[in-house]
């Protein structure tokens, strides 16, 4: 750490980790390497918890310690439309060149490149035409998984189902019969070329932005891992934000769980895990942000206007009001586009990240008790002007005298106590209407209050507007 700054180490997979998953990923790794059997584990985060850069970092972490680790991104494969092509094309990606060729042949031929989505259709044609009629019907077929007998078979099949309906089950079985007999061992001879010279016998499938594709892929890319690929070696872990695909899954299937209290996600997993940052991890996160910003020229010469002094700022704002990372990260990106916009011109970036944080309507006024002179509105100066005209002009007698005095002394008090760095501030910080002297704090209520926060706000206003194209206030505030 060099002047508060984190220095990362581009070799280690943990460089920036700023929530402090370092020793999770640890934990996670001996996990995975006791597992041996066909597995599915989810690691459940809200969204904006870092699930994406945990991926990426645990993935590095588990190639670093021996293991075969093959990450997914739902979100980019969505175009494919076929999850198992989504399964099969990261694997044989994984594969080296001259090993591609031999599994690609060997796999686009006849029907074997089908079975994953035929199984998934198979399991839905189950439920319309009965278990029992379907298990009937595999006992017929023959066990080459040929269909030339498929019309005899259809008519001792019963005549209470439609012909179109038995064709249909009846390809879907001999798919079925692919899978059974001949899917396993191609995908042991895949996982032995995959793993061969590595010192362990896993492949690790890690699938990430599940809730950001289709929904009608996302769940047939859950089914295809469960039904196609359950087969020793194979480790599948999702990351996922598990409210978000219950709630698909019940506008898909209607509610789940009425027996139990079992969720759609609980037919998968065989292992939940939680991914959750502890708050003050986010708080140093949110600090080492700051300390990143660039250059700037301080608003006044005092170190409460530094860097340093930003980045505390961030850091408490963060344990008082308890955002995500992703709001964390909206709303520092906002200060930083402020300090790019307003380059050469002085900056009070401490309050400007005060401020931000409390416009997402994440802290409220408990922000003001992080930053004191974010109190210094411009309603507080005027009032405080009010008074003291009214004390003045009430001083002919000895009482209005004492009253004057009174409030000049409790408010130069106030100033003093909640924010003396505003005090030193060079003149032309203040809206100063003649070239008088007046008392240094009467200068911070009556000639800096009335625009010093309004000034900030706007700037912030304005980067909010090009942030997303709208002078609606706090209107991303769910998502910041």
């Amino acid at each position: 750490m060099v002047n508060g700054i984190v220095k990362k180490n581009v070799n280690d997979p943990w460089a920036c980790d700023t929530l402090g998953y370092r020793s999770l990923g640890a934990t996670f790794t001996n996990l995975i390497k006791s597992v041996n059997e066909a597995k599915v584990i989810s690691i459940e985060a809200g969204f904006g918890w870092g699930k994406t850069f945990f991926r990426k970092a645990w993935a590095q972490h588990l190639r670093d310690y021996g293991e075969v680790a093959i990450e997914i991104d739902a979100q980019q494969s969505d175009h494919s439309g076929d999850a198992v092509v989504t399964f099969l094309g990261a694997l044989m990606a994984a594969l080296p060149e001259k090993e591609q060729s031999k599994f690609l042949n060997a796999w686009s031929t006849g029907k074997k490149l089908a079975w994953g989505d035929m199984k998934i259709g198979a399991t839905v044609l189950a439920r319309k035409a009965g278990e029992e009629a379907v298990e009937s019907l595999d006992n017929m077929l023959s066990k080459d998984g040929e269909t030339s007998k498929i019309d005899e078979i259809l008519t001792s099949f019963g005549e209470n189902v439609s012909h179109a309906l038995s064709t249909q089950v009846a390809a879907q079985l001999s798919a079925e019969q692919v899978r059974s007999r001949e899917m396993p061992q191609q995908l042991a001879e895949l996982r032995q070329t995959l793993t061969q010279d590595t010192g362990t016998d896993r492949v690790v499938i890690l699938i990430d932005e599940l809730e950001r594709c289709h929904p009608d892929y996302a769940i047939a890319l859950l089914e295809a891992m469960k039904l196609a690929f359950n087969e020793d070696g194979y480790v599948f872990v999702l990351f996922v934000n598990r409210e978000y695909l219950e709630n698909l899954a019940e506008h898909r299937f209607g509610a789940f769980g009425s027996e139990g209290g079992e969720g759609y996600l609980d037919k998968f997993i065989d292992l939940r895990l939680k991914l959750a940052p502890k708050p003050e991890a986010k708080a140093e996160a949110a600090r080492q942000i700051v300390l990143q910003y660039p250059e700037f020229e301080p608003y006044g010469d005092d170190p409460e206007f530094g860097l340093e002094r930003a980045g505390q700022v961030a850091f408490d704002a963060v344990q008082a009001c308890g955002p995500t990372m992703r709001q964390i990260k909206r709303t520092l990106e906002r200060v930083e586009l402020v300090i790019r916009c307003h380059r050469g011109e002085p900056m009070d970036v401490p309050l400007l990240v005060c401020l931000a944080f409390n416009e997402t309507n994440l802290g409220g006024l408990v922000l003001k008790r992080v930053l004191s002179r974010a109190s210094l509105t411009a309603v507080a100066g005027a009032e405080l002007v009010k008074k003291m005209n009214e004390a003045s002009l009430a001083a002919a007698g000895q009482s209005g005298w004492e009253r004057e005095r009174r409030l000049e002394n409790e408010f130069r008090h106030k100033v003093h106590e909640e924010y003396p760095e505003l005090i030193a501030l060079p003149s032309e910080r203040f809206d100063l209407p003649d070239d008088q002297n007046y008392h240094p704090w009467w200068r911070v209520v009556a000639f800096l209050a009335p625009h010093y926060l309004p000034m900030y706000e706007a700037m912030l206003n304005a980067a909010h507007h090009l942030q997303t194209g709208t002078d609606e206030a706090n209107d991303d505030s769910e998502n910041a």
